[in-house]
């Protein structure tokens, strides 16, 4: 028990905070891996957007500015999520502090 914390006080002030702050870069890299691997829109249940891509293509025959338009907005996005995990990833340690060792 914690100086004079409950459970559940200890829980919420001391541990979850701890936790969260080693876990989220893992959580993360998870996500951005996620979004990577699978198309986001697939994933909720829409059509993926390479799928709506091989449609645009088949109408208008333009593959190359196609795909190169759905590499950027892949791209666009995964760079988001970084510099939004980045965010949190710094405000969840932003309690920690670095020792130095001097030699």
């Amino acid at each position: 028990m914690s100086v004079g914390m409950s459970p559940v006080q200890s829980f919420f002030r001391i541990v979850l905070p701890q936790s969260v702050s080693i876990a989220f870069p893992n959580v993360a890299n998870s996500v951005i891996s996620s979004l990577k691997d699978t198309s986001l829109a697939f994933t909720i249940g829409l059509m993926d957007m390479m799928g709506r891509g091989e449609t645009l293509i088949a109408a208008t025959a333009h593959a190359l500015e196609v795909y190169i338009a759905l590499s950027i907005i892949y791209y666009v996005v995964v760079l988001i999520l970084e510099q939004v995990a980045k965010l949190f990833e710094k405000r969840a340690n932003r309690h920690k502090t670095t020792v130095m060792a001097l030699d």
